[in-house]
């Protein structure tokens, strides 16, 4: 069954639309077509969200055509002209505006109690000494009543180490679209991906998941439920859990501004380096599964993808410091350009 017409992310979606205003404005250039043709070959899911609109984009066309016809028919003033193209213009800024701003901050969790902006991590303390660290790109709210002691995250990655207080006797939950985790006095790990499920992986003691079918309060008979203890990972989608994994290595190396690999592709950890960098970062399909071993450093990116393209045959290309391409090398007169 083709996945022509299954749902993308909405960070997919809102880059997809960011590209449709860029190139129907009038305005762009032969560097925005080469900035799009990267961000169409990085992931299958860019191409499939750009064909989907197309697609809305030919359906709402008659309409359109329609409506402007009327419009562009009647006799209408050049002041009144001038005020809708002013209007239209101002509008259409906005939402430009407002697509570059989601890259810097994501809008949707601008709102939230607490969030990070991209590259940013932050250290929270609650009331009951939990300490809860927030990855780049996050967002949670606190929602602690009489009952219990519940975190919503809404994006993003968080680590939580539970407050030691014997006399507490709330349960510690995170919420989320995908499910919730249930702590029994333990630290652990949730990171939201992009296809709307989110990953658990317990560092200490054990977590009680529960997919977003089932009530949170885990005195209620709900199947499926999953113990996950120390060392291992699981990934709630909703409706249900994936098997137990094994935790991946190193897997809270961001808190301390490092991103550790081992034999790990390129694309994979170009998409980690991705989280922490306002741009893009393409990789071409030939050198994608191109494998690397190393520590960089997620504070400095620029540092991080220089160190890729020493360590690896592969060409680097940067457009203004926004978009980087790991291309292959050329095979004469290869001339090799690193960040600086």
């Amino acid at each position: 069954m083709s996945n022509e017409h299954l749902p993308v992310s909405q960070r997919v979606l809102d880059q997809a639309i960011d590209w449709q205003l860029r190139m129907s404005s009038g305005e762009s250039t032969e560097r925005d077509t080469i900035a799009l043709e990267f961000w169409l070959s990085a992931h299958s899911d860019h191409a499939r969200a750009w064909r989907q609109l197309g697609a809305l984009d030919a359906e709402l066309a008659p309409a359109r055509s329609s409506t402007l016809r009327s419009i562009l028919t009647k006799p209408l003033k050049a002041r009144r002209i001038k005020r809708v193209a002013t209007t239209l213009a101002t509008v259409l800024a906005m939402m430009c505006s407002l697509t570059l701003f989601n890259q810097y901050q994501p809008l949707g969790g601008l709102l939230a109690d607490y969030h990070t902006t991209t590259g940013e991590r932050q250290l929270i303390v609650l009331p009951d000494n939990t300490v809860i660290r927030l990855n780049t790109r996050s967002a949670i709210d606190i929602a602690y009543d009489e009952t219990q002691r519940a975190v919503i995250l809404r994006e993003g990655e968080i680590e939580v180490e539970t407050g030691h207080n014997e006399t507490e006797s709330r349960p510690f939950v995170i919420l989320n679209a995908a499910g919730s985790m249930r702590a029994l006095g333990t630290r652990f790990s949730v990171r939201t991906l992009d296809d709307g499920s989110a990953l658990l992986s317990v560092s200490e003691s054990a977590v009680i998941a529960r997919p977003a079918s089932c009530q949170p309060q885990t005195v209620a008979e709900c199947d499926p439920q999953q113990l996950v203890e120390e060392g291992q990972s699981i990934i709630l989608h909703g409706d249900a859990l994936s098997p137990i994994l094994n935790s991946p290595a190193y897997l809270d190396a961001w808190k301390d501004g490092m991103l550790v690999v081992e034999n790990a592709a390129l694309e994979d950890v170009a998409a980690e380096l991705s989280r922490y960098r306002f741009g893009r970062i393409k990789v071409d399909p030939e050198v994608a599964q191109l494998r690397i071993t190393g520590t960089f450093s997620v504070d400095d990116t620029d540092f991080a993808i220089a160190a890729l393209a020493a360590a690896l045959p592969v060409r680097l290309t940067k457009l203004g410091g926004f978009w980087v391409s790991f291309d292959p090398p050329k095979e004469i007169g290869f001339v090799q350009t690193r960040a600086k």
